[in-house]
């Protein structure tokens, strides 16, 4: 069954995740720049790869031929993958500090684009504790002669009314499997509220910062929220049994933009704000069942 659950641990946890690394994780700069025994490296600035000064001012960057492959899971198969803010090698001030390495996975959210004779993917790193920070950003999908750095998986989605099964996936397998369609089930849920003194606040606030319930396998425990938008009331019945009717990839996300409350906290960056607030559930109509 599943059980009602503190809304409080869902709000920080997902708060969390948009926290700033500390600096123990983040590499020294010796390790930023690219191993030279490292083929999943080579898309950082190197002698060998970095273009010229004449192509540097006006990189080229266009779309990959064929189909998008937006919201795909894939997995890293090197163990050295270099993250840029951007598409491209010509700049190496678009390399992020952290790496992906051996078996992470990630959303892709937006490519492939083509870029200095690499194939690229802005990904979405999938986080199943909901705490390790990874990097969110570009990366290439293979060397330029064929080797793969990234391969393609098809998740395991459980029927859309399987609420438990829903449940056990990361809110990033959700997105890919479900897209924006409307789903439906029925659980106990419960733990309705607001947490306050969050590292990082969203807009809209009901998609992402405030105003939800939880649903969670186990007492105690969090693994989905769901978002109410103002029209859509939240009222639980003496049960706290309810049939949900909702999706993920709500048309709001689109404009979602995160703010950092404290001066030491790093927010997510425009795209990565909409990428999170994407997976957020939201809920079309909830009635309660006697």
């Amino acid at each position: 069954m599943v059980r009602a659950a503190s809304f409080t641990l869902a709000l920080l946890l997902t708060a969390c995740s948009a926290a700033a690394p500390s600096s123990s994780e983040s590499p020294s700069a010796d390790a930023t720049a690219a191993p030279a025994a490292s083929m999943a490296a080579d898309p950082s600035p190197s002698p060998a790869a970095s273009p010229s000064a004449s192509t540097t001012s006006a990189p080229s960057v266009s779309p990959a031929a064929g189909s998008s492959a937006r919201d795909t899971i894939w997995r890293v198969v090197v163990s050295d993958l270099v993250v840029r803010s951007e598409p491209g090698v010509a700049d190496p001030a678009t390399i992020l500090p952290a790496r992906l390495t051996t078996n992470d996975r990630v959303l892709v959210v937006n490519g492939p684009l083509v870029a200095d004779g690499y194939e690229w993917y802005q990904v979405l790193p999938i986080r199943p504790d909901g705490l390790r920070e990874r990097p969110f950003g570009w990366v290439a999908a293979a060397h330029r002669e064929g080797e793969p750095w990234l391969a393609q998986e098809d998740p395991a989605c459980p029927d859309a009314s399987d609420l438990e099964g829903i449940l056990r996936l990361a809110p990033e397998e959700r997105l890919a499997c479900y897209g924006s369609r409307t789903i439906e089930f029925r659980g106990d849920g419960g733990g309705c509220g607001a947490a306050g003194g969050l590292p990082v606040s969203y807009e809209p606030r009901w998609l992402m910062s405030e105003s939800g319930c939880g649903f969670g396998l186990e007492i105690g425990q969090i693994d989905m929220v769901l978002r109410f938008p103002p029209a859509v009331s939240q009222d639980f019945g003496p049960s706290g049994t309810v049939e949900v009717r909702g999706h993920f990839d709500d048309p709001a996300a689109a404009t979602c933009i995160a703010t950092a409350n404290y001066a030491d906290v790093t927010p997510p960056s425009p795209d990565e704000a909409i990428a999170q607030c994407r997976t957020q559930f939201v809920v079309e109509s909830l009635t309660n069942v006697p």
